[in-house]
């Protein structure tokens, strides 16, 4: 289980909040947006869910930023289990903020390294590079057979 911040994603003026629940349906995993208000409720307001078994979906999840430079926050999910053409290398997905915030991934990227587990951590970064646009972190936890992580930004 994970918990975050995920900023502003509905333009509210509102912080709104990001929980991970990897566990879920045999660890296919789910991300719940719970929008803030002056009177929150336990509704989830958006929820997200996994592509298959083991995917774990929803084992790190943190704002994002802005990362495509609209004005509302964006949020980031891993999933380290998602196999990819039958590799076990792990994804991270992001999801822009809107009024009419959705549950589909807007950008998905994938690991690099069979059983790497990319996607095990995933933070904002800030605008690291000076573009005017948020980055974000992701890490694979095992990335080398030496058990070596590495972060990518």
């Amino acid at each position: 289980m994970s918990v975050s911040t995920a900023g502003d994603v509905n333009g509210d003026g509102y912080s709104d909040v990001i929980v991970g629940q990897d566990a879920y349906s045999t660890y296919t995993g789910r991300a719940f947006i719970y929008f803030g208000g002056p009177v929150m409720d336990n509704n989830a307001d958006v929820t997200m869910t996994g592509n298959s078994i083991f995917d774990s979906f929803g084992c790190s999840v943190s704002i994002a930023g802005d990362v495509n430079g609209d004005g509302y926050s964006d949020v980031i999910v891993g999933a380290y289990g998602e196999f990819i053409y039958n590799n076990y290398t792990g994804r991270a997905h992001i999801f822009f903020g809107g009024p009419a915030m959705d549950n589909i991934p807007d950008v998905t990227m994938s690991g690099e390294t069979v059983g790497g587990r990319y996607g095990w951590i995933v933070s904002t970064a800030g605008d690291v590079n000076g573009d005017g646009y948020s980055d974000v972190i992701v890490g694979a936890d095992q990335y080398s057979s030496a058990g070596v992580g590495h972060m990518f930004i």
